[in-house]
């Protein structure tokens, strides 16, 4: 590989994960904002049906009756769950 293609090649990378850094950036601004809940994780998928709250966003834990900034790890998985009688409207 000459230099000229290993700049080139060097240059697309970098334009790359650039641009895959803009896209996250923006993916987690909407996660962030929608005023939806979203959750991202498993549930009961593949041979373990293992479930996991991989991310929820702050309405999603308003829902579940959770405060907005409690860690993904302190959630618990969706599977299951039924809202807080007292969030129920």
């Amino acid at each position: 590989m000459d230099a000229d293609t290993s700049d080139s090649d060097a240059d697309t990378a970098a334009a790359t994960a650039g641009s895959l850094t803009r896209r996250a950036t923006a993916f987690a601004r909407l996660f962030e904002a929608v005023h939806e809940g979203v959750y991202i994780g498993t549930i009961g998928s593949g041979a373990s049906g293992t479930t996991a709250t991989l991310a929820a966003n702050p309405h999603l834990k308003l829902i579940f009756g959770y405060d907005s900034d409690v860690p993904e790890s302190r959630h618990p998985p969706v599977r299951g769950r039924s809202l807080r009688r007292s969030a129920r409207a």
